[in-house]
C-alpha cells in the first residue's frame, strides 16, 4: 500500500510514477480469476505475528525483570536448591525430570525460601505497553500530518475541478466513509498515500499529483483509486497497528531483552558459571533474533501481496492499465544474479513493477505457493509454542488447537486458492507435500536453533525424532489438496468459503491430535527412549528393579504407552483423524441427496472423480471454477 512503511521504523511509502511504472504501452488482457474468490489468508498471517509478539513480550519480559532487579546472592542459593534436588544442567531432560519427581516436594521447600516474584512488575510493564502501542496507532496519523504539513484540498484546487472528480471516484470505490483529501505542497512527486483510522480515512495527494492531475488524468484516476481500494480492503487500519505494536515491542521489551542477554552471555556471574549455561542462553537469544526476522519477513509479504490486490481492486474499478506498463528491466545473466534479485524482492514491502504489471494480466503471484513464507509460519508456530509453555497443563489441548489453526490456516488457505487457480488454468494441481514440507521444516529449524528441544544442549540427542512433526505436516497439507479439489469440483454453493473452513478445520483438529501428543510426551523422543522398564519406575520415585514376573508388563506400558491414539480421552482429539475420512464422503452424498433422480448419473460421474460433468438441469455454479466440458471455468469463476 503506498503509506505503509518499507521498514520498522521508516516513513511510509508513496505510489508513485517510479514504483508503478510509466504510461507507455500496450493495454493487457483482461484478468483471468478473480483474486477475490477466496480467501487471502493475509488476515490470519497478521493474527499469527499478533499472537507472537504477545506471546513473545510475556515470554521476555519476566526474564529480563528479574535479570535487572533480582538480589544475585538469593539466585545463587536457589540455583543451589537446584543442584542439590540433583538437577545437573549438563544432563539430559529425561534424566532431569525423573531427579525432579523423586525429590519434587524438597525441592519446592528449598526454594521457597529464596525465590523472588515480580511477576506485578512484568504485568505493570506489559499493560504500559499495551497503553502506549494504543497511543502510538492513534497518534501515527497526526504525526504524518503535522510532519508533512499538509493542507485541504480546496487551497491546492483553485479552479475546483478536482472535488467533483475525487467525489466520483469515492462513489465508484463504494466506501460509505468518504475520507478526508489533503495536499502535501512540499512533494513533487506524483504519489499518494492513505492513512489514518476507519472512522477517520485521510488521502494525502503529492503536490506533484495535484499540479500535474490535468495533463495526466489517468495517472491521477489510477493513484487515487488504488489508495480508495487500500481504504476499502481495510489495510490502513492493520498496518498501522501492526507498526504501533512493533515500535512500542521494539523499545520497551526487544531492546532491554537484548540488553540482558549480552549481559548474561558475556558478563553476568563467573567464567564457568556462564561457560555451563551457555547453550540454554545462546539458544534464547538466538530465539528473539529469529523472531525479529520472522516478524519482518512475514510483514513484507503480506504489504507486498496486499499492493497487488488493491491494484486489480482499482483496475476493477476503471484504472487505466496503461499507467502500470513499465519499461522491462535488462535480463540478468547468471543464476547468482537472479538469486539475489529474488533475495532483495523478499525485503521490500511493495512489489516490483514488473510483478504488479504481470498481476493485471494473471494474478498468479496471489494464488502462488512460496516457500519462504511457509517456512517463516512454521518457525513463527514453533516459537509461539515455545512462549506459551508457560500456560498450565489443563491448557494443553487449546495450545495444541491454537498453534493447529494457525499452521492449517496460512498453509491451508494457500494450498487451496493453489489448487483453484490450478484447475481454473488448467494446470496440474498441487501435490500438497511440498506445503507440508516447506511448514515442517521451519517448525524443525525453531526446535533446533532454540531451547524448546536441545535445552542446555547445543543440539538434542536425537535430533531425528523431530521429523515426525515434518511427516504429520506433510500428511495433513496431502490431505488438504486433495480435499479441496475434491470439493472444488463437486461444490455448488455460491462461494467455496464454507467448504474450505470445513476441509481446514478438519485438517487442524487433525493436526492438533498428533502436537497434543508430541506437547504431552512425544517431545521426550528428541532425548532418546526414555520407556523402559527402569525409566518407567525412575520416573514414579521407585529405585531398584521390578520382580521378574511384572517386568515384561512394564515394558509393555511403558511401549504402549508412548505411541499416539492409545489415550482414549476426548481432549486428545483422537477422534478428529475421523474426520478425515468422513469429509470427502460428504461432497457426493450431499449431491445424492439433491434428488433421487440423479442418483444414477451421480454414481456413474463418481467413477471418474477426475472430471466433474455437469447435467443441464444441475443449477449453475457461482464463482466456482468447475472444469466442465460447456463453461468456461474463468467465467465460472466469478469472470
Amino acid at each position: 500500500m503506498a503509506g505503509l512503511p518499507a521498514d520498522a521504523d521508516a516513513t511510509p511509502e508513496r505510489e508513485t510514477e517510479t514504483e508503478t511504472g510509466t504510461r507507455t504501452g500496450e493495454r493487457p488482457a483482461s484478468v483471468p480469476l478473480d483474486e477475490r474468490v477466496l480467501a487471502a489468508g493475509t488476515t490470519l498471517r497478521f493474527v499469527l505475528l499478533l499472537l507472537l509478539l504477545a506471546a513473545a513480550g510475556a515470554s521476555m519480559l519476566p526474564g529480563t525483570v528479574w535479570h535487572f532487579l533480582a538480589s544475585s546472592d538469593k539466585a545463587d542459593k536457589e540455583a543451589g536448591c537446584w543442584l542439590a534436588a540433583g538437577l545437573d544442567p549438563g544432563a539430559s531432560r529425561n534424566a532431569g525430570y525423573v531427579q525432579f519427581t523423586r525429590n519434587a516436594s524438597a525441592l519446592k521447600a528449598c526454594t521457597a525460601q529464596y525465590g523472588q516474584d515480580f511477576n506485578g512488575v512484568s504485568l505493570g510493564v506489559g499493560a504500559l505497553a499495551i497503553v502506549a502501542a494504543f497511543a502510538v496507532y492513534l497518534l501515527l496519523p497526526v504525526w504524518r500530518t503535522r510532519r508533512s504539513k499538509v493542507v485541504p484540498l480546496d487551497a491546492m484546487d483553485v479552479h475546483g475541478g478536482l472535488r467533483p472528480l475525487l467525489d466520483e471516484l469515492v462513489a465508484t470505490a463504494g466506501l460509505t466513509r468518504p475520507p478526508r483529501f489533503v495536499v502535501d505542497p512540499a512533494a513533487l512527486t506524483t504519489g499518494a498515500i492513505a492513512f489514518g483510522s476507519r472512522r477517520g480515512p485521510t488521502v494525502c495527494l503529492d503536490g506533484g499529483l495535484v499540479v500535474t492531475s490535468d495533463t495526466g488524468r489517468d495517472w491521477f484516476r489510477t493513484v487515487v483509486l488504488h489508495e480508495l481500494a487500500h481504504l476499502r480492503n481495510r489495510d490502513t487500519g492493520i498496518t498501522y497497528a501492526t507498526i504501533a505494536l512493533w515500535r512500542v515491542f521494539l523499545v520497551l521489551i526487544l531492546l532491554p531483552w537484548a540488553v540482558a542477554g549480552v549481559d548474561i552471555l558475556f558478563f553476568a556471574g563467573t567464567p564457568d558459571a556462564r561457560g555451563q549455561f551457555a547453550p540454554f542462553n545462546t539458544h534464547d537469544r538466538v530465539l528473539g533474533v529469529l523472531i525479529v526476522l520472522a516478524l519482518y519477513l512475514t510483514r513484507a509479504g503480506i504489504l507486498r501481496s496486499r499492493e497487488i490486490y488493491a491494484d486489480l481492486m482499482a483496475a476493477r474499478w476503471g484504472a487505466s492499465r496503461d499507467t502500470w506498463v513499465v519499461v522491462p528491466a535488462p535480463e540478468r545473466s547468471g543464476a547468482w544474479q537472479g538469486l539475489l534479485a529474488r533475495f532483495v524482492e523478499l525485503w521490500r514491502t511493495h512489489p516490483s513493477p514488473a510483478v504488479r504489471r504481470t498481476s493485471l494480466t494473471d494474478p498468479k503471484a496471489l494464488f502462488a505457493l512460496e516457500a519462504l513464507p511457509l517456512i517463516l509460519t512454521g518457525l513463527a508456530a514453533d516459537i509461539l509454542v515455545w512462549n506459551l509453555g508457560s500456560l498450565p497443563y489443563d491448557a494443553l489441548p487449546a495450545k495444541a488447537v491454537l498453534v493447529a489453526v494457525l499452521v492449517v490456516g496460512v498453509g491451508g488457505v494457500a494450498l487451496w486458492r493453489a489448487v483453484l487457480y490450478a484447475l481454473v488454468t488448467e494446470r496440474p494441481t498441487p501435490s500438497g507435500w511440498p506445503v507440508g514440507l516447506w511448514l515442517g521444516s521451519g517448525v524443525v529449524v525453531g526446535e533446533l536453533t532454540g531451547p524448546g528441544a536441545a535445552w542446555n544442549h547445543w543440539l538434542p540427542p536425537h535430533p531425528e525424532a523431530l521429523l515426525i512433526l515434518v511427516a504429520a505436516l506433510v500428511l495433513v497439507m496431502t490431505w488438504t489438496a486433495q480435499n479441496a479439489e475434491w470439493w472444488i469440483r463437486s461444490w455448488r454453493g455460491r462461494s467455496l468459503g464454507p467448504a474450505m473452513l470445513v476441509g481446514l478445520a478438519a485438517a487442524s483438529l487433525a493436526l492438533a491430535s498428533v502436537l497434543y501428543w508430541w506437547y504431552f510426551l512425544g517431545e521426550a523422543l528428541t532425548d532418546g527412549w526414555p520407556f523402559t522398564t527402569a525409566g518407567l519406575l525412575g520416573s514414579y520415585g521407585l529405585p531398584g528393579l521390578p520382580p521378574a514376573h511384572i517386568g515384561p508388563l512394564l515394558e509393555v506400558a511403558a511401549v504402549v504407552g508412548v505411541l499416539p491414539g492409545t489415550d482414549a480421552s476426548a481432549e486428545t482429539l483422537w477422534w478428529a483423524g475421523v474426520l478425515l475420512w468422513v469429509l470427502p464422503l460428504l461432497g457426493p452424498v450431499r449431491r445424492i441427496f439433491a434428488g433421487p433422480e440423479r442418483l444414477a448419473r451421480h454414481l456413474a460421474a463418481l467413477s471418474d472423480s477426475s472430471k466433474y460433468v455437469q447435467y443441464e438441469d444441475d443449477p449453475p455454479p457461482c464463482d466456482l471454477p468447475h472444469q466442465t466440458p460447456r463453461a468456461d471455468p474463468r467465467r465460472s469463476a466469478g469472470q
